[in-house]
């Protein structure tokens, strides 16, 4: 009796181990009678199906009920094919608990037989995989995270182990390295990559590396086959592994555009510093320049002689002058105007065939004869940037046709090449600030960016047509100016003028009266609000840079007592302020060019209000 109590103790003891064991390792046991379709289950299969032990009662159907719907087609395959071996291979699978959750599974079965070997049972183990899986799908979230944020931030990552040979490369690293999917990274890609202007810095920083145990980053350029360059900043870290073998682990960030973007803040300010200096010289000069040009101007219809031809030379050799310091300061503003467009585009392409070369041919085209409202100036430097463009995709030779047309009331400019084209990834981001498909060495002149700037601050638009070894088409798109807005010297009554300096002053009084106009005119800020407050004007045209405020304050009165009164804005520098709209007449100017301007702006205010009344 005491050894067979003492035989059902340990019994006791293994089994209460053996639950121990499974619920620790989170496996369970199960049996299946086929003849008797009885099924057992261990008190962990009750577990992990959210029951407590012997709550319900097993069966093979309730089992079927649990499998996940997108597993039970696998699930039940299995169970025939168990059917008829004895050992069937472990199968991984998803059940649904009681309350709803997915659990991971992996089920072994075998079968056992009778003296006649049949199938009279199966018996198994289920193991719990449900956190093993969550911690693997929770790496492979944060393995995502880390791939976009590389990718966001145009950082890649590399491992390398000199006692193995094994040299890891991100995927984020092998696009800024522009490798091919069957490349493999090797020890020597790097430096191959390295501009070579660069390389022998590159090398020295990692010998001091190498000797001082200290990695310090590096920032260099890559070269790449095609003549792209890359901008990009090194970072490197020495490890010691468990074992004592040393390894290293590093960044390269690709900072192409934060490099650009510096460049083109320091160019800015130096043309701003430029710009504001050659503003102040502009301004006194190009008031003298009027006084000379509208002076000689009345002694040439009165003495015409070659002196006299002389000093307007010279004044009007002055003028280009000045705004070639405005120029090279890029205070430059759009000066919409009407023009005659085919006579700007032939001038254009005349100067443009002595820098295209004999090997560049330049079809010429034009059909436009109505004026258009663009900015002369600006227009030439659009059309020298898109013919310059033309000529590099033809590769050294071939045709530039340049045509002018009008359609549905706007005029258009094409620019054609039969040169090399651009695949879709290319022509959808011809646009894109600072993208360029040409070496770092050669300019882009304008760039597309902002050539569509430009052309759309003239009201007009622009687009793109290309194929890959067909050409590209460039297509400009400007207003048209309406025909019975062009009569220069026949304008409305009433002009007000306001000019500081009493010599241009009293030309363009003198001008405009002559021209028929009914002329007052103002000193200063203070003496026009007078006169705007007393009488209606058809069209104020004033200095900007006067005492009192200027322009600015003449503006703002203007809005307090007429605001449907156009201006026309005098000048002697570039100003680009936040306040100005409207035309603007660059000093020094003739009198035959006032009349023009006062007449175009008094026509472009006729048009924008007949436009306004349609609607």
């Amino acid at each position: 009796m005491l050894f067979r109590s003492i035989q059902v103790n340990q019994d006791k003891r293994i089994v209460a181990l053996q639950v121990a064991a499974e619920r620790a390792a989170s496996v369970g046991s199960w049996s299946w009678n086929i003849a008797t379709g009885e099924v057992y289950w261990s008190d962990n299969i009750y577990r992990i199906l959210g029951y407590a032990p012997g709550e319900i009662t097993p069966s093979l159907e309730l089992w079927r009920q649990a499998v996940h719907p997108q597993d039970l087609e696998r699930v039940q395959g299995m169970m025939e094919v168990a059917l008829q071996s004895e050992e069937t291979p472990p199968l991984e699978y998803r059940v649904l608990t009681r309350a709803g959750s997915v659990r991971h599974l992996l089920v072994h079965g075998s079968s056992v037989t009778d003296e006649a070997g049949e199938v009279v049972r199966q018996v198994g183990t289920v193991l719990d995989l449900t956190e093993r899986v969550e911690r693997e799908e929770e790496l492979r979230r944060k393995e995502v995270l880390f791939a976009e944020a590389q990718s966001l931030v145009r950082v890649g990552s590399w491992e390398w182990r000199p006692s193995t040979g094994y040299l890891y490369y991100s995927d984020q690293l092998r696009e800024i390295f522009g490798m091919r999917p069957e490349e493999e990274p090797s020890i020597t890609f790097f430096e191959d990559l390295v501009h070579p202007e660069d390389l022998a810095r590159v090398r020295a920083m990692r010998e001091e590396a190498v000797r001082t145990g200290v990695s310090h980053p590096v920032d260099c350029r890559l070269l790449f086959a095609d003549g792209r360059v890359r901008h990009i900043h090194t970072l490197a870290r020495d490890h010691t592994g468990p074992d004592g073998v040393p390894f290293h682990t590093g960044a390269i960030v690709d900072i192409t555009e934060r490099v650009q973007l510096e460049a083109q803040l320091r160019h800015a300010q130096v043309m701003e510093s430029v710009g504001q200096l050659a503003s102040g010289i502009a301004h006194d000069f190009n008031n003298l320049l009027t006084v000379v040009l509208a002076n000689a101007a009345v002694l040439s219809e009165d003495s015409p002689s070659p002196e006299v031809s002389a000093i307007v030379h010279a004044a009007q050799s002055g003028a280009t002058f000045t705004r070639g310091l405005l120029a090279v300061g890029r205070r430059s503003r759009l000066e919409v105007a009407p023009l005659e467009l085919d006579s700007l585009v032939t001038a254009g392409v005349e100067m443009l065939r002595h820098v295209l070369g004999s090997s560049v041919q330049v079809r010429l085209e034009t059909q436009v004869s109505e004026p258009v409202l663009a900015d002369a100036h600006h227009l030439q430097q659009v059309l020298l940037n898109l013919v310059l463009n033309a000529r590099d995709a033809l590769d050294g030779a071939g045709e530039i046709c340049i045509q002018t047309r009008t359609e549905m009331g706007r005029a258009l400019v094409l620019v054609q090449d039969d040169g090399v084209g651009m695949d879709p990834l290319t022509l959808a981001r011809a646009f894109e600030p600072f993208f360029t498909t040409k070496p770092e060495s050669h300019g882009s002149g304008l760039g597309l960016s902002m050539v569509r700037g430009l052309v759309e601050q003239m009201g007009g638009r622009i687009s793109l047509d290309s194929h890959p070894g067909q050409g590209t088409t460039v297509c400009l798109s400007l207003p048209l100016v309406e025909r019975a807005l062009a009569n220069p010297g026949v304008g409305p009554p009433h002009v007000l003028v306001v000019e500081d300096e009493p010599a241009v002053r009293n030309l363009v009084v003198q001008a405009l009266s002559s021209a028929g106009y009914k002329v007052a005119s103002a000193s200063r800020p203070s003496e026009a609000n007078l006169l705007l407050a007393r009488e209606s004007f058809d069209l104020v045209l004033s200095d900007i840079s006067m005492p009192e405020g200027g322009g600015r304050q003449v503006f703002a009165d203007l809005a307090e007592h007429q605001p449907k009164t156009p201006t026309l804005l005098m000048t002697g520098y570039n100003p680009d302020e936040d306040w100005m709209s409207g035309p603007i007449l660059r000093k020094p100017f003739a009198p035959r060019e006032l009349l023009q301007a006062v007449a175009s702006a008094l026509a472009m205010a006729e048009s924008a209000a007949s436009d306004l009344a349609a609607l």
